[in-house]
């Protein structure tokens, strides 16, 4: 939970993903709360799925939920789980400079 307006934390959201390299935001719900996104791999090209949904607790509470996932393959050597723990990272890192 975060003590910031949902609005405020997807916004932030989709500047962190329009930041990342081979990542495409391919659709977004009319609230912009729900976010479905893929980002490539720089070698072979391979498509992973990033899907996120944030959620309003209270007027100034919110929280996000991130699910990525590899589109072929069985496995991807935790590629998928650093890139979520990466991104919460700076997602964090943006909030609190804006509270500066």
């Amino acid at each position: 939970m975060i003590n910031i307006p949902a609005a405020r934390l997807a916004d932030t959201w989709v500047e962190i993903l329009r930041d990342q390299p081979r990542t495409e935001i391919v659709a977004m719900s009319k609230d912009g709360k729900r976010i479905e996104a893929i980002q490539r791999s720089l070698v072979f090209g391979f498509v992973d799925r990033i899907s996120s949904q944030v959620f309003q607790i209270s007027d100034q509470q919110s929280t996000i939920a991130i699910y990525s996932r590899a589109t072929s393959g069985y496995w991807d050597l935790g590629v998928n789980r650093r890139r979520v723990q990466s991104w919460l990272q700076l997602l964090e890192q943006r909030l609190d400079q804006s509270k500066r």
